[in-house]
């Protein structure tokens, strides 16, 4: 797992993306001369390089990457505007439970046998503060509080959803993105 974090200089820490396995990292930049943030790796993990020669490259000579990428450009963009969306207005509680059931539909799309009740989930409530606009304190409040109320539990770095439909409701998510996906690519 690995987070895309906003540039420095003088702006607070704010983590605009949260890559999963098998995720693109980005693609979006790649008609910029400069990085226009940066990218850490919580666990071990396999990042390969492309050179912006190498995939214009590619493009020419592939016929169907292209659209394969525009397909990942357009589903990330995709997963950013829906979690604005729902961070924007949202109180802590909506968008805790939200973040929360975006990640566990992301992994089952990127791994099928996956358990969408049960995943590994390596961020400190720090971070987690980060993502969502919220302080660490409104984080682990919320995160208590859906423990007691039975809605999930944590235990060494990761989740389990104990009751999926309340935290569906709770975050007002109507279901998984990648379900909503056409596979014409």
């Amino acid at each position: 797992m690995g987070l895309f974090v906003s540039p420095p200089g003088g702006w607070a820490r704010h983590i605009l993306e949260i890559y999963l396995p098998g995720d693109v990292i980005g693609l979006h930049k790649f008609p910029f001369k400069q990085r226009l943030s940066s990218v850490a790796m919580l666990e071990d993990g396999e990042v390969r390089s492309v050179a912006n020669r190498q995939l214009l490259n590619l493009f020419r000579e592939s016929i169907r990457l292209t659209p394969a990428c525009f397909a990942v450009c357009s589903y990330q963009q995709a997963v950013l505007s829906e979690r604005l969306i729902h961070l924007s207005r949202r109180s802590a509680r909506q968008r805790v439970a939200y973040l929360l059931f975006e990640i566990g539909c992301r992994l089952r799309r990127n791994n099928e046998e996956m358990l969408r009740e049960r995943f590994r989930l390596p961020l400190s409530q720090q971070q987690l503060a980060d993502a969502l606009g919220l302080s660490p304190v409104h984080v682990s409040r919320t995160l208590t509080a859906f423990r007691q109320e039975g809605l999930l539990r944590l235990a060494r770095g990761w989740v389990h959803m104990l009751d999926i439909q309340a935290l569906a409701c709770e975050g007002s998510v109507v279901g998984c993105l990648q379900d909503r996906v056409v596979q014409a690519v």
